[in-house]
């Protein structure tokens, strides 16, 4: 590049400089030479000056810009120190949001409340940790935890189990810490064919009741609402065994309802009734009632029991 272009940096303010008075010896030489030429002494030092002057004249031109290229140099890099910090602050600040927020999402939140609203006479009573658990998920739970019997045990639990012991159980091929009252079956429940009648229509309704304020899918609800209505009204319950039949036919229609719901090929509308299910439980039963019978009449004599030592 041409020293022209990128002339040397002037480290001292021109205006600051004097005229030299090249009148004196220092000059002598210079003055000599261009006499020698010709040229008058007097117009020598006016040729001189007038050249000093002009180069003075220069050299602050270069000078102002020179400082103005420093000035705008330092804005640059007061500008990007300034975006810099203020990057920095932002994403302080961001972090700090983000924090406030997360902590603010694990803070415990007291539920809202219906301005107004009185208390119920007679709350629904609580049902198992264990029975919502499964209602959450969409599986078969025993009708059980929904009589006045599995009413009674859930209420005795809740003063035996404490609400922070957990469990580490295996979930979708992962393990995972869940609340031990969710993943503990009760051990007195009772299957759905054991039930008695009284127990599976009271037991029925509490289902009903729980799924219809749960995110349940409508149909699925009015399907669960038709089974049981139909049970109950069935022209079987005018038989001896009618009742006995009806219990087994929930039992197993609602169980293998569960059971089939994740295939969409198997899956059927449980709200219409199966009389071919129940003709064939009825079968059942009564081909192994005659055998009952007989294996009473002829059991022989209890033996006494003696305790091994």
């Amino acid at each position: 590049m041409d020293q022209d272009e990128n002339p040397a940096r002037i480290e001292l303010d021109p205006r600051l400089e004097v005229c030299p008075n090249f009148n004196s010896a220092a000059y002598t030489l210079v003055r000599d030479s261009l006499v020698n030429a010709g040229t008058p002494v007097d117009q020598v030092i006016v040729t001189l000056v007038n050249a000093w002057t002009a180069d003075n004249a220069t050299r602050r031109e270069l000078w102002d810009a020179q400082q103005q290229a420093d000035r705008d140099a330092e804005e640059a890099a007061r500008q990007l120190r300034d975006a810099a910090e203020q990057a920095k602050r932002d994403d302080d600040l961001r972090r700090a949001e983000e924090e406030r927020a997360e902590a603010e999402r694990k803070k415990p939140k007291m539920p809202d409340f219906r301005a107004g609203a009185l208390a119920e006479v007679q709350p629904r009573p609580m049902i198992s940790p264990f029975a919502r658990h499964k209602l959450n998920k969409f599986e078969y739970i025993e009708l059980w935890y929904f009589t006045p019997a599995g009413l009674r045990a859930t209420a005795a639990s809740q003063h035996s189990t404490s609400d922070d012991a957990y469990s580490l159980v295996q979930t979708d091929e992962v393990m995972a810490i869940k609340p031990l009252a969710s993943v503990r079956a009760s051990k007195s429940v009772v299957r759905d064919e054991d039930l008695s009648w009284r127990d599976m229509t009271i037991g029925g309704d509490t289902f009903l009741e729980e799924i219809a304020d749960s995110h349940w899918p409508e149909p699925h609800k009015q399907a669960l609402a038709s089974h049981f209505y139909r049970i109950g009204r069935h022209p079987s319950r005018h038989f001896e065994d009618g009742d006995a039949a009806l219990i087994r036919y929930q039992a197993q229609v609602r169980r293998d309802w569960h059971e089939k719901l994740s295939d969409p090929n198997r899956a059927f509308d449980i709200g219409v009734f199966a009389e071919d299910v129940l003709f064939h439980i009825r079968r059942e039963m009564s081909i192994a009632e005659p055998y009952a019978a007989s294996r009473r009449v002829r059991a022989p004599p209890c033996l006494p029991h003696f305790a091994s030592r």
